[in-house]
């Protein structure tokens, strides 16, 4: 069994904690990690429960260096989940099963449901709500039904199907647009139960996370172990930790406990030397940063800048001079200049 994630180097310590945690559950696991970054950080070099460290630009991807530029930076690593699993499935092929998990996740307890469901189904998701829940439904239908930050996968071809229709997809639809129904790569699992033979695990320890804690009830047993609804904690999503405080208020203590263990699991292994680092791909290779608007007219416009191997190596320059200013809106060329005179006609009346 294969453990893996994708993490850029503001978060290459909680992979940390994520690697030492599937471990110490599984030991005979290997994890593997995905670094979406231009050098492996010296941070990951040498820590002993990183299995296999793989760049993200030589996971396969043809054309990679165009794909991570249209994309913001949260949302290019997300689209290469399907990636990573295809390049371990060819990297390892004496291993026939793989469990992908988010930087954010810790494991506290082994997966003999995910094992027990892998010998019926190549393909295994995580439903976010299993219990009705008015309060969090609507957010559950924006978002998608199953949370991508857990997906555990045989070696088959209906599992290498299901990837490659996946991998294709986030390709070019892997953003966080309300408007047209996308939600990084996770809306698109909706489809797979559908498409693929997929199993869905409804055991409340797994995928604990502050958007179904109202129906999961977190206990610490007697030996010093973590219950959910009575059952076995398989593993947390710390989703938000810790940039987003307000998503951890009002807890019951015992979840109080099991976040305030995780936080000194990562100020253990050094997460605040990293936190707040740049990451490679924001920034140009002249180390100038990266405007948002470049991103989106690369990405709208795509046959104008056909010709650019790797817009890395341009500038906010080259992407900008069909930029509004004043709208601050990616603009076709024309169009763009003929509002901006017409806004000065209107202005002089």
């Amino acid at each position: 069994m294969i453990f893996c994630t994708v993490t850029t180097l503001n978060r290459i310590h909680m992979a940390m904690a994520m690697a030492r945690s599937a471990k110490e559950h599984h030991p005979d696991a290997r994890v593997a990690v995905c670094i979406v970054e231009e050098q492996v950080p010296l941070a990951a070099q040498n820590f002993q429960h990183f299995d296999h460290i793989v760049l993200a630009k030589d996971l396969g991807h043809p054309d990679f260096y165009r794909h991570m530029f249209k994309y913001q930076l949260n949302e290019g690593c997300y689209s290469l989940k399907p990636w990573l699993l295809l390049y371990l499935l060819q990297a390892f092929p004496a291993n026939d099963r793989l469990i992908y998990l988010d930087t954010d996740t810790k494991v506290f307890g082994p997966f003999h449901e995910v094992n027990e469901a892998l010998e019926r189904s190549p393909i295994v998701v995580t439903p976010h709500l299993t219990h009705l829940s008015v309060k969090n439904e609507l957010l559950i239908f924006m978002s998608g039904l199953y949370n991508s930050g857990f997906l555990a996968l045989n070696r088959n071809e209906e599992s290498k199907r299901f990837l490659h229709w996946w991998a294709e997809r986030l390709d070019r639809f892997c953003y966080n647009d309300v408007k047209q129904r996308v939600f990084y790569d996770q809306k698109w699992l909706d489809h797979a139960p559908i498409f693929f033979e997929v199993h869905i695990l409804k055991h409340p320890g797994y995928n604990v996370a502050w958007w179904n804690r109202d129906s999961r009830k977190v206990a610490l047993a007697q030996n010093g172990e973590f219950t959910v609804n009575g059952q076995p904690l398989r593993f947390y999503h710390f989703c938000g930790f810790p940039n987003h405080p307000q998503l951890y208020k009002d807890m019951h203590p015992d979840t109080r406990r099991l976040v305030e263990q995780y936080r000194r699991n990562l100020l253990e292994l050094g997460f605040n030397s990293s936190r707040t680092l740049p990451c490679s791909y924001d920034c140009y290779r002249s180390g100038e940063p990266i405007d948002l608007r470049a991103r989106l007219a690369f990405r709208n416009h795509p046959e104008r800048f056909a010709r650019i191997q790797n817009p890395f190596s341009m500038s906010n320059r080259t992407f900008l001079v069909h930029v509004n200013p004043w709208k601050r809106k990616v603009m076709p060329a024309g169009k763009g200049l003929d509002r901006r005179r017409q806004s000065l006609r209107n202005n002089q009346k």
